[in-house]
Formats: C-alpha cells, sequence, structure tokens
C-alpha cells in the first residue's frame, strides 16, 4: 500500500516514535544489596507481624498493609501493627512484645528506611524525521529538546526475627528506583523480600 498524503505519513512516524518512547518508559525496580540468615537456622514461619518503623503514620499504614496483602497471596497469614497498636505507641521491643501477646506470632518482620539519594540524570535530545511541506522534502526535527531529570533512589532494610527466641535471623537490604508513588516502592520492595525469603526456605 502507497502513502500518498505527506501529512498520513508524518502522522504514522510520530505515532510510531511515542509508541516506542512509552514502551521504554522504567517501571519500579527493586534490587537486592545484600541479605543474610542466620548460620544453622532451619524454621519456617507463617504467622508474621509487619512493622514498618515510618514515623508518617499514613506511609506506616500503606507499607504494612501492602506487605500484608503481598503474604496473604503466599498463603501465609500476616498482621500490620499499625492494627493492633494504638497510633501514639513507640514501637519499640516492649511495645511490640505486649501487642503480640496471645496472638500466635511466630515472627516479626520489620522494614527500615536507611536512605533517600537523589540522583541527577541528563536525559539527551530524541530526533526523529518527518514531511516538511513548506519544502516538499524530508527534515530532521527534534521531538524532544533534552533536559535533566532528578531521579530518587530509596534504600530499605528488612529485619526478621524468631519470636520463640527472640532472635535475628534474616536480614535483607534493598534499593528501589523509578517509583511514582508510595504504593509503587511497597509493593516492589515486598515482591522483592517475599521471593528472597522463598528462596532462603523461611517461608
Amino acid at each position: 500500500m502507497s502513502i500518498r498524503c505527506p501529512w498520513v505519513l508524518a502522522v504514522l512516524m510520530m505515532s510510531t516514535f511515542l509508541l516506542a518512547a512509552c514502551a521504554s518508559i522504567p517501571t519500579t525496580r527493586t534490587d537486592v544489596i545484600g541479605t543474610w540468615k542466620a548460620d544453622n537456622y532451619n524454621g519456617k514461619f507463617s504467622n508474621l507481624l509487619i512493622i514498618s518503623q515510618s514515623a508518617e503514620r499514613s506511609i506506616r499504614e500503606k507499607a504494612e498493609s501492602i506487605m500484608v496483602k503481598s503474604l496473604e497471596k503466599q498463603g501465609l497469614n500476616a498482621v500490620a501493627s499499625s492494627d493492633i497498636m494504638p497510633a501514639d505507641k513507640e514501637i519499640n521491643r516492649k511495645t511490640v512484645m505486649a501487642a503480640m501477646a496471645g496472638k500466635g506470632f511466630d515472627g516479626v518482620l520489620v522494614s527500615i528506611l536507611l536512605d533517600v539519594d537523589r540522583i541527577m540524570i541528563e536525559i539527551p535530545p530524541s530526533h526523529g524525521t518527518t514531511i516538511d511541506n513548506s519544502l516538499g522534502g524530508v527534515a530532521s526535527i527534534v521531538f524532544s529538546p533534552g533536559y535533566v531529570k532528578h531521579h530518587s533512589v530509596i534504600s530499605l532494610q528488612t529485619h526478621l526475627y524468631d519470636t520463640a527466641s527472640k532472635r535475628l535471623v534474616w536480614s535483607l537490604k534493598s534499593q528501589t528506583s523509578n517509583f511514582s508513588t508510595v504504593s509503587d516502592i511497597e509493593q516492589s520492595v515486598s515482591q522483592a523480600v517475599i521471593n528472597n525469603l522463598r528462596a532462603m526456605g523461611l517461608i
């Protein structure tokens, strides 16, 4: 099929460029920077208390809720600390132990914000070709002039404690990038944590 109308060709070319650009937009990504498991620990967990040590109540609730739902999809029982601990209670060993009493938890999963890094990324101009009607030929144009993007990277540490022995049995450090919302971060981190816990034989 031949295309005789220059504007139709230009529209098609622009559409192709936009589709390619959209396809290249990165999704939220969590990288595991380091992980540790206690020697000779062979226990498995099925009933976890989830704690996000965030000073912002709404972020704590969101983070804990997403982790709970992610674990429940794996067939585990999990409860958010924000559901059983008063908002004005400080999260420490004493208050956590009191909240856990009589609820049958075999483990406590705690996430801690370590750092937020801001990285500057230079995005170069993007070029393409289109039909220039005024000249009756093909001319090169710039679709995007280029810009500077500020990119944040969230570093988290996640710890798993055995309730019976009150000891730390597993730890994971992660870095999350390419996110837009708190939900993006927590969904990505939850998946990375669960994948590693499974690989370590802990769930």
